[in-house]
């Protein structure tokens, strides 16, 4: 990975790269959206699992916004107005769920727990 990123460096510097440049604008677009995707996915799988059949329409609404940081900066504030909390308490991969069969540790006091929503 450090050495495609040195290659990419020597080609910019040496006004190579032309449209693998736009290709890498492309990329590194599609990953960011890839990460929301993860990130609201395990947001509301934490928070408000009923609206996880909405990600896709939330992540459009935020590409036709500009998909900018105004528009994540909106959608976060519109997250803390419907459940008071943002996408930073979200990671970008959900954890695996355990299966009913694995034994579980002690259940967290309930002051631990999140608040539902």
């Amino acid at each position: 990975q450090q050495q495609q990123q040195q290659q990419q460096q020597q080609q910019q510097q040496q006004g190579g790269g032309g449209q693998e440049n736009g290709g890498d604008v492309e990329d590194q677009y599609f990953v960011a959206l890839k990460q929301l995707r993860g990130r609201l996915t395990t947001f509301y799988q934490m928070f408000a699992p009923a609206k996880l059949v909405n990600v896709d329409r939330v992540i459009q609404a935020y590409i036709r916004r500009g998909a900018t940081q105004d528009a994540l900066d909106e959608l976060n504030h519109e997250l803390v107005q419907s459940y008071g909390r943002d996408l930073s308490l979200a990671p970008a991969v959900a954890a695996p769920r355990r299966s009913v069969t694995q034994p579980t540790a002690s259940p967290s006091p309930p002051s631990a727990r999140p608040a539902a929503p």
